[in-house]
């Protein structure tokens, strides 16, 4: 059959019929009479795979298995499984479309008459063609990897199994549609977790890039991963260890010393080299010839650098690499360095291989554009995301953290090479019981419509060895309790525009049976909490979204009526049972405890005032100014122990806060009964935070969403980095006073905000503080492992969610969170009138308006006291609900009189609105502006109908 341009185009993207008869049928079992499984001779192992697949399959569904046999067979109805190589008589039309096909893994499915070919262009191939079939025509579904309790697959049963003829062509969009086993011993294959990846599509190779033994075929890796990964994708080394392979510093330092970086005037022994070392570059150019020479030119090598922050050599040469960017978002960048090495290198590889697959990664410190070079044309880019935000689409304008890099990610594909594919880090964010799907789809459709060439996600397969060990180890849920998000996002791998919510729809209705109904309202309503919770989630900052999730009120209860429902539905069905146990497992797991773990966290703003005059770094802390600062004196727990004891009376350790345009001023006071006995070995920007200590976390609101870590010894020795430690070369040149007494130390500290972000008046931050202490006594023994570690309500030193909320200065707009309230339970500063309510909960108040109803606070003071110039002011608060919300500016004017019963006349202007906003049920931050006339002082207020609520306001003067 002959195949038009015009429909391959088409065809790119999906399986589609290349025509289907209605004269003839093929009959794979009938009246228990099954076809045959033909084999040839030089069948690759692929082949041997997907015969087996199809005759077990076929068994499961009819009860009778198929015949396979090799070479020439008589059967009446026989299937023939192979490729382009290794199959000599197949449909003229299957095998033009296989040659023209964009992708190695293309494939045709091709029944006429008694005769039923399913083959693949490459090896590999045919055996994502088999499990196509065995969808298509058996009804089969892989939803989720086995367990012991689970097969985690759908089987519909039938006697026969009969189809009329038909041709469908099926090639992926994406090239690289992997799923790579980490967190785990890469000697133990995870089986069923695999085994159901490559089902669906994926793509799934040895663990941590090592290479299949293709000499060794008695051995259980290359019997489980030579039918499965072609011989085209085995990865023959690099990455991490692009320079160590070639050169182990063990066996190497002591010959050639030169050949190893050079910091502070000397080289030295590690896994950083002088990249700028010809002898270096060919050295590294021979082992990928030498491992193309043993492969006959099969396999592919990716090019990276050992994974560390710094301690790349300083010599001159390697110096004059760089560009004029040397840094990037707090560490040294290197990537115009190290680019240019790896195109230095590639060219030698391809003046033998000129057909070489090289790769190489935009990753950490190299992740930047390089200057001055491009990446070879024929090689492909692996582009690394990490620190974008899941929990919202890559190209989503209002999210901050994924605004740069989709824009840095565009900048690759106007420079990069042809083939483009991204390295994600959904999995590494530590994701339980999520809700993806939608995501996925959306950011799958950008790809494609970008051009590039597909997505590679780390897995932590559930039968995997996990490494290293752990008590109470939860890694084994992150694979099952995400399920639907991994089984739809290999189908959307092959075909991007197949509707992810028909894909979902049918995989839980198969997957739940008889309880569906409820179920599909219990997923409906999970995945509606996720979307209309807005908060950020991705590594490295991890997941805090899932304790927020439900912070509406009664969520929780409805999630679990649901449950209850499906529960009852369910009854007499052990695997549904079961199933709905792990569903409310997770959601109590992941969803409910660290919702009230937040929850419990959760206190009143810290403040920091504004000093009211210079405050002397030194130590003393007895400064009048210090009279008018926020102090801080309960709160702080154990952090890491199981009891989570409160810090001890002995202990009391009180967190002083002011600020001014620029820095932020801290007061510490440890009392300490045994200063004598503290720790305080600690070098700068080393290993602080061992010593007896202080740590602070500042977060700012900014696009980089990272915080600041600070920690300080009473000898006031600093650490301080951007994170968890990753970027200890950003460094604030905080100035430190301390003393010692003999019941107590004293930190005095003054933290430049610049670098960070200079606060404005009123600006929300968020705050950790933590006390560590060593002292082995009665109060923090040494037996109780981590008893002198302290922070605030007990949370984790990083964890962002802990964090407590920071105001700067004095606000314009007054108690604009309505935490505030007075005797009467009424919102301090704010009037409600008419259909305007305040509403209490754990997580926080806010106001609720309806038609009619308004939220006012008259602000007379300054900066809108009165004056005779015009004043410029912006306007910013949070919302959600239906219908719109307004703001408006009440207008006076007062005039002096002292005959006027409060000494002076007010006039009133009239009301201007300033804004109108149309509200989501997801809560949305909104902003505007609004000049205040000369003369004229204001009120604020909002009105809302049909129904909005309303909260976090605040007010800042445009200077």
């Amino acid at each position: 059959m002959k195949l038009s341009n015009g429909n391959k185009t088409m065809l790119c993207c999906a399986g589609v019929l290349l025509f289907s008869g209605v004269l003839h049928g093929f009959d794979l079992v009938k009246s228990g009479k099954p076809a045959a499984i033909v084999l040839p001779e030089n069948a690759d192992p692929s082949s041997r795979l997907a015969a087996q697949e199809l005759s077990d399959y076929t068994g499961k569904v009819t009860g009778v298995k198929l015949p396979v046999v090799t070479g020439k067979n008589n059967a009446a109805n026989k299937v023939y499984i192979g490729t382009l190589q290794t199959l000599k008589n197949m449909p003229s039309s299957a095998k033009k479309a296989l040659q023209s096909a964009k992708q190695d893994e293309a494939h045709v499915i091709c029944a006429q008459g008694k005769t039923l070919w399913i083959i693949g262009k490459q090896e590999v191939a045919e055996l994502y063609g088999t499990y196509q079939f065995i969808e298509d025509k058996l009804g089969i579904r892989w939803l989720k990897p086995e367990d012991k309790m689970d097969s985690g697959e759908y089987v519909s049963k039938k006697k026969d199994i009969v189809f009329a003829d038909y041709e469908k062509f099926r090639e992926p969009v994406f090239a690289f549609r992997r799923l790579d086993q980490v967190g785990s011993y890469g000697q133990v294959i995870p089986v069923k977790g695999k085994t159901w990846a490559t089902r669906n599509g994926y793509q799934t190779p040895a663990a941590y890039g090592t290479p299949i033994p293709y000499d060794k075929k008695d051995s259980l890796k290359y019997k489980f991963y030579a039918p499965r990964i072609p011989h085209s994708q085995n990865c023959l080394g690099g990455s991490h260890l692009t320079f160590v392979q070639p050169m182990p510093p063990k066996t190497t330092f002591d010959k050639h010393p030169e050949y190893f970086a050079m910091i502070d005037g000397k080289r030295v022994k590690g896994q950083q080299y002088c990249i700028s070392n010809p002898e270096v570059r060919r050295n590294v150019a021979d082992y990928i010839i030498r491992k193309l020479d043993a492969s006959h030119g099969l396999g592919f090598y990716n090019f990276g650098m050992v994974d560390v922050n710094g301690g790349w050599c300083e010599c001159a040469e390697c110096r004059k690499l760089d560009g004029g960017d040397t840094m990037a978002g707090g560490f040294q960048n290197v990537s115009t360095r190290f680019q240019k090495t790896v195109r230095a290198i590639a060219e030698m590889v391809y003046q033998k291989y000129p057909d070489a697959d090289l790769r190489v990664w935009a990753y950490h410190t190299y992740r930047q554009l390089p200057e001055g070079v491009k990446i070879h044309p024929k090689m492909k880019l692996q582009f690394c995301p990490h620190g974008r935000c899941y929990g919202h689409a890559l190209d989503d304008p209002n999210c901050p953290r994924n605004v740069w890099l989709y824009k840095l990610l565009k900048e690759w594909l106007k420079v990069g090479p042809k083939d483009v594919f991204t390295f994600e880090y959904l999995t590494s964010s530590g994701i339980y019981y999520v809700c993806h799907e939608q995501i996925i789809g959306h950011d799958l459709r950008l790809y494609k419509k970008l051009g590039m060439a597909g997505w590679k996600e780390e897995a932590v397969f559930a039968d995997s060895k996990f490494y290293p060990p752990r008590k109470n180890d939860i890694r084994g849920d992150l694979m099952p309790s995400n399920w639907q998000w991994a089984y739809i996002t290999g189908k959307l791998l092959w075909d991007p525009s197949l509707d992810e919510n028909k894909l979902l729809d049918e995989a839980e209705s198969l997957y739940y049976g008889k309880a569906y109904p409820a179920m599909k309202k219990y997923h409906a309503l999970r995945r509606k909490l996720w979307v209309n919770t807005p908060v950020c989630m991705g590594y490295p900052h991890g997941d805090p979204r899932r304790p927020n999730i439900l912070n509406q009120p009664g969520a929780k209860e409805e999630l679990l009526k649901l449950l209850d429902e499906a529960d009852k539905l369910a009854a007499g069905d052990k695997i549904l049972q079961y199933r709905l146990a792990n569903d409310r497992r997770w959601l109590k797991d992941y969803w409910i405890k660290p919702n009230e773990e937040v929850k419990a966290l959760r206190g009143k703003t810290m403040r920091a005032p504004d000093a009211k005059s210079k405050i002397n770094i030194d130590g003393d802390g007895k400064d009048r100014v210090w009279v008018g600062a926020y102090y801080l004196t309960t709160g702080l727990k154990q952090a890491f122990t199981a009891e989570k004891k409160v810090l001890p009376p002995e202990l009391k350790t009180t967190l002083g806060i002011l600020s001014d345009k620029e820095n932020l001023y801290i007061l510490i006071t440890a009392m300490e009964p045994s200063p004598d006995k503290m720790k305080m070995t600690g070098k700068p920007d080393v290993d602080v935070w061992g010593d007896d200590s202080i740590e602070l976390f500042l977060y700012p609101p900014t696009a980089a969403n990272v915080y600041y870590h600070l920690a300080i010894n009473p000898k006031g020795v600093v650490y301080d980095a951007l994170g968890t430690g990753n970027a200890k070369d950003f460094n604030i040149p905080v100035e430190v006073k301390t003393k010692i007494l003999k019941d107590r130390y004293v930190i005095e500290a003054k933290v430049p905000l610049a670098k960070l972000k200079l606060p404005e008046n009123g600006e929300i931050w968020r705050l950790g503080f933590a006390r560590n202490r060593n002292v082995d006594d009665a109060l923090t023994p040494k037996k109780i492992t981590y008893s002198g570690k302290f922070s605030l309500g007990g949370s984790h030193y990083h964890d962002v969610n802990a964090f407590r909320p920071l105001e700067f200065g004095t606000p314009i707009l007054k108690n604009g969170s309505f935490e505030e309230l007075d005797k009467n339970g009424k919102p301090k500063f704010w009037s409600l009138r008419k259909k305007a309510a305040l509403i209490k909960s754990e997580i926080g108040n806010a106001i609720k308006l309806e038609s009619t109803g308004d939220a006012f606070q008259l602000i007379w003071w300054e900066p809108l006291r009165q004056s005779p110039q015009e004043r410029k002011i912006t306007f910013t608060f949070k919302a959600s609900g239906k219908g719109k919300v307004a703001v408006r500016f009440y207008r006076y004017t007062d005039t002096p009189d002292p005959k006027a019963k409060n000494r002076y006349r007010r006039k009133y202007h009239g009301t201007d609105t300033a804004g109108v906003y149309q509200l989501t049920e997801k809560p949305q931050i909104y902003q505007g502006e609004y000049t205040i006339k000369p003369n004229e002082w204001i009120g604020f207020a909002f009105t809302g109908a049909p129904e909005a609520v309303v909260d976090d306001a605040s007010i800042r003067l445009v200077k």
